[in-house]
Parts: structure tokens; C-alpha cells; sequence
């Protein structure tokens, strides 16, 4: 009875430990203290520099560590109440307590227990069980058991797949954080248009003939929040960006680059790689039974990089680019990154998943995109570092200024939640909805972002300036 009771105390810990997080405050104190550390070796900073920068760190790691110190205070309190209510009601139960939890054999033991409990109760918390982990990993590991999915899907469906053409499609684009995820599932809730939903995993090279296969167990569309925490709710029917999972299969070798990412532009496709993909986009606009088949519509972060590429492969397209202000959209940015470098570190298949989707936005799997060069000045990247980040968002931009081409449509997302309504009567004219009413009645789905921006004393002068520059010229262009 006294060993059960030892190990209910350590249950309760652990519950209270990941009810509130404190394994993720655990890791933004270390991660203050590296950043404050690393900034030592920053040559590139003047004292001066190093002086507010400091100041900044100081106050981030003291508020991280007030945090963590509370978190653990009120568990001990928690603890220590549970006890003194048991020693209250059974003096000897709680004698025994203390006499046994003195024995290193015992607390040996216990330790070991509870990290079997630890590890059991991580594995029935994931969204996927064993088979569908087995599927995935079958899908992603054999890229010739794809291929030849393709090849059969092509001649089973070659009548339905005949004569269909894809014409004024949307791609949507930008950094993440940007509201790309939103403004997709709006425009898909307008009923005119087809795209990648989460019954189309794992094989997304093969739409009609994996949902003929699936049909027969597919599970009802129960909702749940998204791993983001940001509040928006997804289920197998939502719409999500999986089209990276073409782009990777067929160009990685020109994508993927050791840790960092390369831009495309036109010429670098392959004739392999343009036929699949449009292939593949005419079988999802099939897909599902209707007989005029609809528009494409894309959510791809990945695709701010590729514009040029995108309007030569599909020239009647329509590519729509959010912002945010930089200060905010860091402030996500860098909030979600360490969420997922959490993520990533307790839980090794979602860290797997997300790098077959080739989705490289954040934690351990984070290959920033190396628009026109810009990481070749930054030879040491501190991924915790606010102004890293700041970097990017003014290099993925102004990579879109130069960029930019007569299709693409600029949207100042700042502005989308404060005037939703008018802004997205813009957007249906833009996109070319016939319905645009639909859209315009999606305006109640807007809220205010669940991050706070950053002050600018948290950026270093020349960074904060190139950013506001940046963000001024996109305000200007802006639908």
C-alpha cells in the first residue's frame, strides 16, 4: 500500500508537471541563457550593443525564471497538501512515507516506474496510432512504392482524368504565421474550390485511388486544435498545405540544401517534376465525384519562394501573399519555433511527420529558406534570437518586392482583421470568386492574434530599420 501510494505521488507530479508545462519554461530559460551566452561571441556587436541586448536577455531570463520557480512551487505545494491531508487522517500511513521514501532502493525503483509511466501515458496522448504510423512510414521510406501507385492510379482513372485542365488556380503563400492557414480554409469554405485535406495522407501523389482504397475506414471529421496551440481547430476534412510533399519528392535535391533551403526560379524544374504536378493537381479537381471540376486552390509557406516559377507554370493563376507587421509576426514566429523544438524533442514521429511534409518552418527540423543569399552573412544563427528572425522576415519580403509578379496580390493582414468585411470583398475580386458573398461572410472567423508583438529595444538599430523599410514598401502595395 505504501509503494502504491509513493507511486500515486509521482503520477500526480508528473500530471501537474505537464498540465503546466514546465518542461517548455524549462527550456526558454536554457534558451535565454544560450542566446545570452552566444551573443558574447557576436563580433558584430558593439558594447553598446551588447549593453541593451544584455539588458533584454536579463529581463527575459528572470521573467522565465520566475515563471519555472512558481510552477514548481505550486506542485510542491500541491504535493505537500495531499500529504499533510493523509498524515491527518492516517498518522502511520504518513510515517511510513517518509521512512520509506529515504531508502535508495526504493526511490531506484520509482524512478524507473515512473519513467515507464511517462513513456506509456506520451504514447496513448499522439494523434495516430501503430497502423496509421506503420502507413506513413511505409508511404515516406519507399518512394518506388509511390511511384508505382501513380502509374496504376494513371491508367485505372484515365477516362475521368482525360480532358480535365486546371485554370485560374490560387496559391496561397508567405512565411508561416502570416495567416496563410486562415485565409485558406476562408476561401475553401466558399465550396469553389479543391485541395490537400488530411484524408489525402499519406499518399498524396495518388488522390482517386487512395480514396478509393481508404473509402471503406475512413474516421469521422471530429475537430481538434491544431498542434500550434494558436486556437484554430482542424479535423480529417480541413484543408491543409501538403503540396510541398510534390515539390520534395520530385526536387529535393534542388530544395534541400544540408540546413538551409534554396528559392527556385524559372528553369529549375524538371519535366518529371511539371507533369506530375500538374497530373496530380488534375486528379485531386476529380476527386470526390462532381461533374464540372473546380478550382485549385494551394496553402504552401514554402512557395514565397518560388513566384516566378509558379506564374510561368500556371499563368492564369492568382498568388496571395499575407503580411503582418514584423514585430508581431516575430513574436509568433519565434513562439512557435520553440513550441515545436518541445514538440520535436519528446515526441520523435512528430518530428519525422513533419519533415515528410516538408514542412521545415520550425523546431529541430528548421532549414530557413535562403532568399538572394542573405544566410551567407549569418555564419552563426542564433534560432532563439529575436533579430534572427527579424533578418528573415525582411529577407523572405524583399525577396517578394523583387519578385513580384502581375498575378501576385499583396494582403496586409493587419488590416484584414481590423476591416475584415471590405478586405475580403478585395480578395473575391482578386481571386474571382463567383460567389463572393461566401467569402465575405467568413469575416466572423477573424480575431485578434494570440501572440504579443516584441518593442523594437529587443531588435539591434540596423535590422529594426531594414524591417520597417520593408514593411513600409509592402503597406504600399498592399490590396
Amino acid at each position: 500500500m505504501v509503494y502504491l501510494l509513493l507511486f500515486l505521488f509521482c503520477v500526480v507530479f508528473i500530471e501537474f508537471f505537464i498540465l503546466l508545462h514546465v518542461s517548455g519554461n524549462i527550456r526558454s530559460v536554457m534558451a535565454f541563457s544560450r542566446t545570452g551566452i552566444g551573443a558574447l561571441k557576436a563580433y558584430k556587436m558593439d558594447d553598446d550593443e551588447k549593453g541593451i541586448f544584455f539588458r533584454h536577455q536579463s529581463w527575459e531570463l528572470f521573467k522565465a525564471t520566475f515563471v519555472l520557480s512558481i510552477k514548481f512551487l505550486s506542485v510542491f505545494l500541491i504535493l505537500s497538501a495531499i500529504y499533510v491531508t493523509l498524515n491527518y487522517f492516517f498518522p502511520e500511513m504518513g510515517d511510513a512515507l517518509l521512512k520509506e521514501i529515504n531508502s535508495v532502493t526504493v526511490l531506484v525503483i520509482l524512478t524507473v516506474v515512473t519513467m515507464f509511466y511517462v513513456r506509456m501515458r506520451m504514447s496513448f496522448t499522439k494523434n495516430y496510432n501503430f497502423i496509421e504510423r506503420l502507413l506513413h512510414h511505409l508511404a515516406f521510406s519507399t518512394p518506388f512504392v509511390q511511384k508505382k501507385l501513380v502509374e496504376i492510379e494513371n491508367d485505372l482513372f484515365k477516362n475521368r482524368i482525360k480532358g480535365v485542365t486546371s485554370k485560374f488556380e490560387v496559391f496561397i503563400a508567405g512565411l508561416p504565421r502570416s495567416g496563410t492557414t486562415l485565409i485558406l480554409e476562408m476561401l475553401y469554405g466558399t465550396d469553389e474550390f479543391r485541395t490537400f485535406t488530411y484524408r489525402h495522407m499519406p499518399f498524396i501523389l495518388s488522390p482517386l485511388l487512395w480514396n478509393r482504397l481508404s473509402s471503406s475506414f475512413h474516421k469521422t471529421g471530429t475537430t481538434m486544435e491544431r498542434a500550434h496551440g494558436d486556437g484554430m481547430d482542424v479535423s480529417f476534412d480541413s484543408p491543409e498545405a501538403f503540396e510541398e510533399i510534390i515539390w520534395l519528392f520530385y526536387m529535393k535535391e534542388k530544395i534541400v540544401s544540408g540546413d538551409l533551403l534554396s528559392p527556385l526560379s524559372i528553369g529549375d524544374q524538371t519535366p518529371e517534376f511539371e507533369k506530375a504536378f500538374k497530373n496530380t493537381i488534375e486528379k485531386l479537381l476529380v476527386d470526390g465525384g462532381a461533374e464540372q471540376p473546380l478550382r485549385y486552390l494551394s496553402k504552401n509557406n514554402a512557395n514565397i519562394s518560388r513566384i516566378e516559377l509558379i506564374h510561368r507554370l500556371f499563368p492564369s493563376s492568382v498568388i496571395i501573399i499575407p503580411f503582418r507587421r514584423p514585430f508581431a509576426h516575430v513574436s509568433s514566429l519565434i513562439k512557435q519555433h520553440r513550441k515545436f523544438t518541445v514538440l520535436h524533442q519528446e515526441d520523435g514521429f512528430s518530428k519525422r511527420y513533419m519533415e515528410w511534409l516538408g514542412h521545415y518552418d520550425f523546431g529541430e527540423n528548421f532549414k530557413p529558406i535562403n532568399f538572394d543569399n542573405w544566410l551567407d552573412d549569418e555564419e552563426d544563427g542564433d534560432h532563439n534570437d529575436e533579430n534572427f528572425w527579424l533578418k528573415y522576415w525582411t529577407a523572405a519580403y524583399s525577396h517578394v518586392l523583387d519578385n513580384r509578379t502581375e498575378n501576385v496580390y499583396l494582403i496586409d493582414f493587419d488590416k484584414l482583421l481590423t476591416d475584415g468585411k471590405n478586405c475580403l470583398k478585395v480578395v473575391a475580386d482578386c481571386v474571382g470568386l463567383e460567389n463572393k458573398e461566401r467569402l465575405v461572410k467568413a469575416a466572423n472567423r477573424l480575431c485578434s492574434p494570440t501572440s504579443r508583438p516584441l518593442k523594437s529595444n529587443h531588435f539591434l538599430p540596423e535590422t529594426l530599420e531594414s524591417a520597417l523599410q520593408v514593411h513600409a514598401r509592402l503597406m504600399k502595395l498592399a490590396i
